[in-house]
């Protein structure tokens, strides 16, 4: 025990004389920095690692992490490997191993660090709401990295030329998307004399990810995976009485063949977009660009084809919104204690953080790489080069804005849907916990599998008529019973005040200590 005492006494020592000449030393030149990335085309040794070291004065060592599937297990053996460690970690999800490497001393708080930077890049961009997931009693462990969004990146999308065609309006209530559905059904709006559309789609990934049927579920007021207000109680929103309306909704749908059935199966949505399979669809807001491979593909076949966003479908009772993307990240990045000059390693993450290098990272040299037409860039290499180049290393991490023109079209698009799924984040009909509910709510992390389980059995059973609908109320015996969904919702409505609380507390630390004036 007394060996023990002394080893963890070096360690202490150690971690805290890292620290101090991380704070003092300034940035050095050509200094090295090791960092992981998940995106890009994963190239070492590439032209783009090799720019961006000259443009920030810097020698990086990119260290490539594999698939999704194995970048944990990767995560976790570099962390453990002091030499290997890197100087700056991205990672996602590993709540359980983020906690043992703050509790290991593995981690640096960088808020002193962040208010050394010279132009502070980082916090101009981090704002009370996106920055409380990485606070804990003064210090913050976490850069939240992709952070580009503006609320809401989704949208329902019709095919206006088939409106046109057809003499329909774009609907607003949810009584005309059934009867625009129907007629993009039954009435042949491509033409081709065949039965082969469908009034409405979705993607699945492998998986059934109830947003993509937002119009049905959201015109009655909730999302089956989220929590909401419901009458003071937090509840998840499968559990709630409208959740069965919007049930019943879409059963009649899918019994009057209106919805593409490999929603429920697996399919590639944009393949479906571009081969005109179906007419309205809830997904990404990237399906309105003019380069989106989809759309391209799109028009390539159907050259008069248009996509049209339509607002929130409007239910019985009013309700309508688009789902309100978290204002924290899905992603981070740490500063490990590798590094003797931590000061450094942020100047760095900082300086990546800007225009130039967001460009430099998307489209590589101008001139060489690409051109500006009408305040756009355009790439002059093919795919295969860009990928060699190595361009892209950076997503979900470099959060600069690009310096260039947007299309207005796509920037409204963007402003709309962003005040509609605002508008359900105000009214708590979606509540995003920055607090883990998982850590924070014992009895939703023992049943949350099962839950989500029997959830996506009943509800695609209902709606492909394989089950009836009185097995919803089945679904609803068995939460409160089997599940103890009272004991649950208690735990999580605590979590919200909880929350509330810690919000404002953090306010007054950011206010004083990271807002930049």
């Amino acid at each position: 025990m007394k060996s023990k005492k002394i080893v963890s006494l070096v360690l202490v020592a150690a971690l805290v004389g890292s620290a101090l000449v991380g704070f003092a030393a300034p940035r050095q030149k050509g200094m090295k920095i090791s960092i992981t990335l998940m995106a890009g085309p994963k190239r070492p040794n590439s032209w783009f690692q090799a720019e961006l070291g000259k443009k920030l004065n810097a020698k990086f060592d990119f260290i490539m992490l594999p698939g999704w599937e194995e970048k944990n297990m990767k995560t976790n053996l570099l962390m453990q490997d002091k030499d290997k460690r890197p100087d700056v970690l991205w990672f996602n999800g590993m709540a359980k191993e983020y906690r043992q490497w703050v509790e290991a001393g593995l981690l640096v708080d960088v808020v002193p660090l962040l208010k050394k930077t010279k132009n502070k890049n980082m916090l101009k961009k981090f704002t009370p709401e996106i920055l409380f997931a990485s606070y804990e009693n003064g210090k913050i462990y976490k850069i939240p990295t992709d952070i580009g969004g503006k609320g809401c990146c989704m949208s329902t999308f019709v095919r206006k030329d088939w409106l046109d065609k057809l003499g329909l309006k774009p609907p607003t209530t949810l009584e005309e998307f059934i009867d625009v559905a129907r007629a993009f059904t039954k009435n042949d709006p491509d033409g081709n004399g065949k039965d082969d559309t469908y009034g409405f789609g979705g993607q699945n990934s492998g998986s059934v990810d109830w947003r993509f049927f937002s119009p049905v579920f959201y015109a009655f007021g909730y999302d089956p995976d989220q929590f909401g207000m419901y009458n003071g109680t937090v509840k998840i929103g499968a559990t709630v009485s409208e959740t069965r309306k919007a049930l019943e909704v879409l059963r009649d749908m899918y019994k009057e063949g209106l919805i593409e059935p490999t929603v429920f199966t697996g399919n590639d949505i944009g393949q479906m977009v571009a081969k005109g399979r179906i007419g309205m669809f809830y997904s990404w807001q990237s399906f309105y660009e003019p380069d989106d491979t989809s759309y391209k593909a799109l028009k390539a076949n159907v050259p008069d084809a248009e996509l049209l966003p339509l607002d929130p479908i409007k239910g019985p009772q009013g309700l309508s919104g688009d789902y309100p993307e978290p204002l924290g990240s899905w992603c981070y990045i740490v500063v490990t204690n590798h590094n003797k000059n931590l000061q450094g390693v942020v100047n760095v993450l900082d300086e990546m953080m800007t225009p130039e290098i967001k460009m430099l990272n998307e489209y590589g040299e101008h001139g060489k790489h690409y051109v500006m037409e009408n305040g756009k860039p355009k790439r002059t290499i093919a795919e295969e080069e860009k990928n060699s180049l190595g361009l892209g290393s950076l997503g979900w991490i470099c959060f600069g804005d690009l310096p260039v023109t947007r299309d207005a079209k796509l920037v409204k698009l963007e402003e709309d849907r962003a005040r509609t799924a605002n508008q359900m984040r105000m009214e708590e009909r979606i509540i995003h916990f920055n607090l883990s509910v998982r850590e924070n709510c014992p009895t939703w992390l023992k049943y949350v599998t099962e839950i989500s389980d029997l959830k996506n059995e009943v509800f695609v059973g209902i709606i492909t008529g394989q089950k009836q609908i009185s097995e919803y109320d089945r679904f609803i015996e068995a939460y409160y019973n089997k599940f103890e969904g009272k004991q649950i919702e208690k735990e999580v409505t605590e979590l919200y005040k909880k929350e509330k609380a810690l919000f404002e507390e953090f306010k007054k630390f950011y206010d004083k200590e990271l807002k930049v004036k």
